[in-house]
């Protein structure tokens, strides 16, 4: 739809269809009712319209690549084949014949696409590699880019304090930091009095002590056997 912001486009466009609109003869039936009559009016205008519109604006075309693209055409081969077994094999449940032949099709299906995924990510790991060793930071994160597609930037819309809607992105930041300072610096009052109110446990001045010898063995032994020293 970009496009059709151009006007060359729009020309274009607005020439296609109306050609196209007026070679193709609405279909001519008396046996048609008025329905009918209707019905296949619009698809008429529907399919005209998505000729036209493909032959001049034509598809989107994805900077994002995926392991398959390279190997589209093998991996539809496999899928085809699965597809077929497994079409052959619900029309017919009670054949063992068709059962064994679907599942040897899927597993081989499965294995091979694994192998053609594990293939291409090697293959484009080596390329990164390659880059990021000859330091060419361009085509590294040209290749990231690739793989993993552009990263969408973008702020989504916060509200103000007195709830105006706030769009513009430094705004947007303003505002939570606002809100953070709000949150995570909140003053708080203490009255010091309370920890002299705590009551003090008395000082274990027996953890000073030497352990004997006695002590010290019976420690290794608990140890030993996967115990805590000094647990019973």
């Amino acid at each position: 739809m970009a496009k059709l912001q151009l006007d060359e486009y729009k020309q274009e466009l607005q020439k296609t269809l109306s050609s196209q609109l007026a070679s193709s003869s609405p279909g001519q039936s008396v046996t048609n009712t008025a329905h009918d009559a209707v019905d296949e009016e619009w698809n008429r205008i529907r399919d005209v319209t998505y000729k036209a519109a493909s032959d001049t604006l034509g598809f989107v075309i994805s900077k994002h690549r995926d392991w398959f693209d390279e190997q589209d055409t093998e991996a539809k081969t496999l899928l085809q084949s699965m597809h077929t077994t497994h079409l052959a094999y619900i029309n017919d449940k009670h054949s063992p014949t068709k059962r064994t032949a679907y599942c040897r099709a899927r597993q081989r299906t499965q294995v091979k696409l694994r192998e053609m995924k594990n293939r291409w990510w090697q293959a484009t790991a080596e390329l990164l590699q390659m880059a990021a060793d000859r330091h060419d930071m361009k085509a590294f994160y040209g290749g990231l880019k690739a793989v993993y597609g552009p990263q969408a930037l973008g702020s989504a819309p916060v509200k103000s304090m007195d709830g105006t809607l706030l769009t513009d992105r430094p705004r947007i930041l303003e505002r939570w930091v606002e809100h953070f300072q709000s949150v995570l610096n909140q003053k708080s009052t203490f009255d010091t009095h309370v920890l002299s109110e705590i009551p003090q446990w008395p000082t274990a001045t027996h953890l000073d002590d030497v352990p004997s010898v006695t002590e010290i063995e019976r420690a290794l032994r608990q140890t030993a056997s996967g115990k805590s020293p000094g647990k019973d």
